[in-house]
């Protein structure tokens, strides 16, 4: 497995020296940036491209929100990088606007930076496995609305068949080099079906 690329900005120095010193010892993590600012941040953020930034919501220069606001407009912002925010103030009015902005989890400060690490590495298995659903959702509306189009209708049952058979083709293109032997086999396990039946579904689709 990759070590998650970790950004920390916090305007505190001493936290910021002590969350920096856990990360760099936990063999699942790399720190590949610190900031006590928002502008130092959002340009380590544009040169690293991390996994995750912990960022406090009271830095200079850009506050969590403006700096937010500030990748999103130049493109530094992207749906699989998570973002953590921290901050001294417990507010309902905080919360939501953080959620809206696209904040993927709120930590109270003080918090243990020894539980932060913990949690930091847990957020981030949940965004993944959000992130690929999410991912799959959107394979298979696409996949669909080009059946659509080229006049597969989905009430066939080779429809559902070839929706599959694409995304293992997507997996690995190689299965089409055996699509017989390899690529219908393979449908017909995820369908509880046969090869035979796979094959003739989906010619009779075609």
């Amino acid at each position: 497995m990759e070590k998650l690329k970790v950004i920390i900005a916090d305007s505190n120095p001493v936290l910021l020296q002590q969350l920096a010193e856990v990360i760099s010892r936990d063999n699942q993590m790399e720190l590949v940036g610190i900031a006590d600012n928002g502008r130092d941040a959002y340009e380590v953020i544009k040169k690293e491209q991390p996994d995750i930034v912990v960022f406090d919501l009271l830095l200079s220069y850009y506050d969590g929100f403006a700096l937010l606001d500030k990748m999103k407009r130049h493109k530094v912002y992207n749906e699989k990088l998570n973002h953590i925010l921290t901050t001294p103030i417990a507010d309902d009015s905080i919360a939501k606007e953080a959620y809206r902005k696209g904040i993927d989890y709120i930590i109270i400060k003080p918090y243990n930076v020894e539980i932060m690490v913990d949690k930091i590495k847990g957020i981030y298995r949940a965004m993944e496995r959000k992130f690929a659903e999410r991912l799959t959702q959107n394979i298979d509306a696409v996949i669909s609305n080009k059946l659509n189009q080229i006049g597969v209708p989905a009430s066939l049952k080779g429809y559902r068949y070839m929706i599959t058979a694409v995304k293992e083709v997507l997996k690995d293109e190689t299965v089409l080099e055996g699509v017989t032997k390899i690529l219908y086999p393979g449908v017909a396990k995820i369908h509880n079906s046969t090869p035979q039946r796979v094959e003739k579904a989906i010619r009779h689709a075609i």
